[in-house]
Parts: structure tokens; sequence; C-alpha cells
């Protein structure tokens, strides 16, 4: 091929086009590239920062609605309030992020919906979320080709993404797991998937544990009393979830039949590590897997081991453990832990801790 001037000037112009497009995004990047981020960053709080989105229900089909509550945590105990936008841009084929660069930066008014304000919103998801975050293939974008379908994320789930912004702190993206019809796998399978499936559900921290002086005991409250520079351990616990489905163990799983009206007829699910049904594209088979589960740990002064800690999908330990040593001056610190599993479901526990000499 013949390299003509004005093919290098095209080129030239379309490589600043890319630089532009990169550097405004660039400020952003260790936000969106990996969604949800919120448990993302140093473990102390210095100013406030989102921790955590938890959704309710957390797993909706197109047109439903949720209730979206941000936990925000700041040093002085003075959390600002949360407004919170929904995403309806899909990314377009030349980006790499899981947020369109729409939904980023500058606020663009015909991508973001503002949901409104405070520590609990409610926002109703798109209809047409399976076509514009899911496997339903897409309308094209206006001046760009045909969309394609957008992959799974590893747990087979497809997400709404949600933006939340605090005064004096940074912007974060939340995430909502949208029901979508299971793609590319043969009929059968899909009948199977269909008839197992249970959804997503939040999960719960049923205990906390302090360790101090050999002694372990569970938190009355939230508060608990500590010597200045004391290290002492901390043990997070979740429900424990069926290895195997029984009727009438209280818990609607993957292999109970409808029937079971005892655990089935409102569809109750367990709040730890839950077993879900998961198309294996590799196999072409329908199997079940369980959630991994992972803990993130914040502080107002201290120091923690850890700044998170979790369990795999084979490990079935109902707990978590981390270390945090008091800091050197008397006075009441805070700390915050967030449990999350694989899928989406989120709570969390605020403490306050009295440092005395």
């Amino acid at each position: 091929m013949r390299i003509t001037r004005s093919l290098i000037e095209r080129a030239l112009a379309a490589l600043r086009r890319a630089l532009e497009r990169w550097a405004k995004a660039a400020p952003l990047w260790m936000l969106i590239s990996c969604v949800p981020t919120l448990d993302a960053g140093l473990s102390t709080i210095t100013a406030p920062r989102v921790l955590a989105v938890r959704v309710e229900p957390a797993e909706v089909g197109p047109g439903e609605a949720v209730s979206l509550v941000t936990l925000v945590a700041s040093s002085n105990g003075a959390a600002p309030v949360p407004r919170v936008w929904r995403c309806d841009a899909r990314r377009t084929l030349s980006e790499s992020a899981s947020v369109s660069q729409r939904c980023t930066g500058d606020r663009d008014a015909a991508a973001l919906a503002f949901v409104g304000e405070g520590e609990r919103v409610r926002a109703n998801i798109p209809a047409n979320a399976c076509e514009l975050f899911g496997p339903n293939p897409p309308e094209p974008e206006p001046g760009e080709p045909a969309g394609r379908p957008v992959d799974p994320d590893p747990t087979g789930g497809y997400f709404v993404p949600f933006r939340v912004a605090i005064e004096g702190g940074a912007d974060a993206f939340a995430e909502v797991r949208v029901r979508c019809p299971l793609a590319g796998a043969p009929p059968s399978e899909v009948v199977a998937f269909n008839r197992a499936d249970r959804g997503n559900e939040n999960t719960e921290i049923a205990a906390v544990e302090l360790r101090s002086g050999g002694e372990l005991r569970p938190i009355e409250g939230d508060l608990f009393r500590v010597r200045t520079g004391e290290t002492v351990q901390l043990s997070l616990r979740w429900p424990s979830c069926p290895a195997v489905d029984r009727c009438g163990d209280g818990v609607c799983g993957p292999d109970d039949e409808r029937s079971c009206s005892a655990d089935c007829a409102t569809v109750e699910r367990c709040r730890g590590a839950e077993r879900y049904v998961f198309f294996d594209r590799a196999t072409r088979a329908v199997i079940v897997r369980r959630e991994s589960m992972r803990a993130a740990f914040y502080q107002s002064a201290g120091t923690l081991k850890y700044e998170r800690v979790g369990r795999a999908e084979a490990d079935t330990s109902a707990f978590v453990q981390n270390d945090w040593t008091a800091p050197a001056q008397p006075g009441e610190q805070r700390l915050w832990f967030v449990l999350r599993d694989d899928r989406g479901g989120a709570s969390w526990v605020t403490l306050r801790a009295m440092v005395e000499r």
C-alpha cells in the first residue's frame, strides 16, 4: 500500500483522539477498571469515603425496582449525604473498562439518570437492561457498528452500574445484579437452569467476636474497649449454608423442588455462602457452585493486619479473622467491616472502640 501524506495525517489525528480519550479517563482508571471497587484503597479512613452499597433485593429482573443503601465512612463521624445516578450508557466496542466513559468524569446528562440522595434511595432498573448490559443483542449506537452481547462475570451474572457521589470524597461505582436469560446453552440446560435458579441473596454478619488475652467473646452492641497499643483478634461470622438441600432445612436451595413448600413457598435463601446454579461453558452443562466470600476492614486509626480476607468457594468455613492494633493515644475510634459474596450481596457492621490507657 502506498503511504501518502493524507494517510499519515489521518493516522496521527486518530492517535490524538485516542490519547485525549485516555487522558480524560485516566484519573478514574483505578476506580472503573474492575467493578465493584468499593473496597479498593487503603484501610484507614482519612476523608469521607463510600465503602459499600447494599442492593435490596440483591438480584432483580429488568423493569423492577430496588433500594440502594449506601455506607459512607468518615473519620469524624459526620458522613456526607450520598447522591446516586444510574448509568444508562452501554460500553462501546472500543472501551475496555467495565463502565462506559460517558458515565465517568464529567457527568453526561444523556447517560446518567439521577436517582436521588440519601442513605437509602429507590431506583428502577431499565426495561432494556439485558440489551444494555446483558446477553441480549443490543441496538447499535448512532455512528457505531452493531454491538455484541455483554459477557457474563465469572459467576454468570450481569450488572447495571450506578454512580455514587459524596461531598469531599471520590465518586464510586456500585452494581445491581440483573436477571437475564441464559444465553448460549442447549435448551435442556436452559430448562434445568431456570428450574434450579433461586436468584441472589445479600450476606448477613451473624456475629463479631473479639479475642483479647486469650478469651473469645461476642461484641455486644457496637462498643468494645481496648488498651492503647493493644492487639486484639476480630472474628467476623456469617450463617452456614446447607451443603446438601433437604426439604425442611429452612433454605430453598438449587436442588430443592419447588413443591417443598416448607422451604420454597417464599423462596427463603441462605445469607452466607450460597450454593447457586451456573452454566459451565466448557462442559456445556449446568452445575452447582458455592459463592466465595470476602471481608474488607476499615479503621479511623490504628493498624490492621489485613485490609481484606476471604474464603474461596471450596472453603466451607463461615468466618474470617483479622488483627487490629489500637493506636497509642486514648480516645474513641471507629471500625467498619464489610462482608460481600462474589455475586454482589453485601452487609456491614460499624463498631466503636474505646481506647483506654
